[in-house]
């Protein structure tokens, strides 16, 4: 899969590529950091989000012992996840 950044004038660009089934996004409050459940790898990953939308840094936020399904934050910067064939739910930090 990939992501793409449409501007407020309507400029559409890809700022990322193989992602492995996109399953949720999340962004930190501080607007600094984009984070992606990638069901079909295991894992959160990250991006540093720059002004102007574009991404760098691409990252494993969390690798996972699960499939991610959704994603939010907490009030403590951890991220939820559903992870359905297992029947639970997961919150997990940075780096696991």
């Amino acid at each position: 899969g990939t992501i793409v950044l449409i501007t407020p004038e309507g400029t559409i660009g890809q700022v990322a590529d193989s992602i492995a089934f996109a399953n949720g996004m999340a962004v930190t409050p501080d607007n600094k950091t984009l984070i992606i459940a990638e069901s079909h790898a295991s894992r959160l990953t990250g991006f540093d989000i720059a002004a102007d939308g574009t991404m760098s840094n691409r990252r494993v936020w969390a690798a996972l012992d699960g499939y991610p399904d959704g994603i939010c934050l907490d009030a403590e910067g951890a991220a939820w996840y559903a992870d359905v064939p297992n029947k639970h739910c997961v919150r997990v930090r940075e780096g696991g």
